[in-house]
């Protein structure tokens, strides 16, 4: 029996939605398909990945490595009428409730908490806002490191820091899993959307079996437990040129912004 493996680099909060789709997979190919724990989406390229579900701005940066032996397959499309049915997010930026923050510009020189520097709605998403609106990396008092989009939120919640910009998708989920969550925290503006994480497929998925995956995962049907749960509608196609918007993002960051960690 053919053996495929993936890993999720992406929020635990969703990850009974991958473990879900992948066994999809799995029983469609007749294949032994794993979620497994992994710390590089460069495994992807050295053949330990066949597949994983990655945050856009490290799928760019590996497509625009690798070409098109990597690409993605389908996205969600997250329930709510903002995302129009289509498989986008936005980064909601956060403050405290009782902050006195209204719009972006009340930003300016306040503790903002990211995730991660890969992420693309923790950190590209706010470095581009920036570039786009005129202002550099010293917008902020600091740029804090928090880990995750759970511990941004907590630091937040706490007044560590002030702001972070939250994966939509994922926050909403949290949402629904803690009502408390509502009346501590306010979402004052949100940037975007962009194409949500995709499904990716490494150079080991090929052909007429990269083909069957994506088959396989358009076919998990709409109204499934695992999707509701995960406040999913239905997986849907993506193209790399999805993508642009993430990639157009980074490098006008890059080329424009220099973020201080403290």
């Amino acid at each position: 029996m053919r053996r495929l493996t993936f890993a999720s680099f992406l929020a635990p909060r969703l990850r009974p939605l991958y473990e879900y789709t992948t066994a999809a997979i799995g029983a469609a190919l007749g294949a032994d398909a794993r979620l497994v724990s992994s710390e590089s989406v460069g495994n992807l390229l050295d053949g330990r990945l066949d597949g994983a579900f990655v945050c856009g701005l490290p799928y760019v940066d590996l497509r625009d490595e690798a070409g098109e032996a990597v690409e993605p397959l389908a996205a969600p499309v997250p329930i709510g009428s903002r995302y129009g049915g289509r498989p986008v997010y936005f980064s909601d930026v956060v403050v405290r409730a009782d902050s006195p923050a209204r719009v972006f510009d009340d930003l300016r020189g306040l503790r903002l908490g990211y995730n991660e520097p890969e992420s693309h709605s923790g950190h590209n998403a706010v470095a581009g806002e920036l570039a786009r609106r005129g202002l550099g990396g010293g917008f902020f008092g600091c740029w804090h490191r928090t880990g995750s989009h759970v511990e941004s939120l907590r630091q937040v919640g706490a007044g560590e820091v002030d702001t972070a910009a939250i994966d939509s998708h994922l926050l909403d989920a949290l949402r629904a899993d803690d009502p408390t969550l509502g009346p501590t925290l306010r979402v004052m503006a949100a940037i975007g959307p962009v194409a949500i994480q995709p499904l990716v497929a490494g150079p080991s998925l090929a052909g007429e079996e990269r083909d069957a995956v994506r088959s396989a995962v358009l076919a998990i049907g709409s109204g499934t437990a695992a999707l509701t749960e995960s406040l999913v509608e239905r997986w849907e196609t993506v193209v790399d040129a999805d993508y642009d918007a993430i990639r157009a993002v980074r490098q006008v960051a890059l080329g424009s912004l220099t973020t201080r960690d403290g």
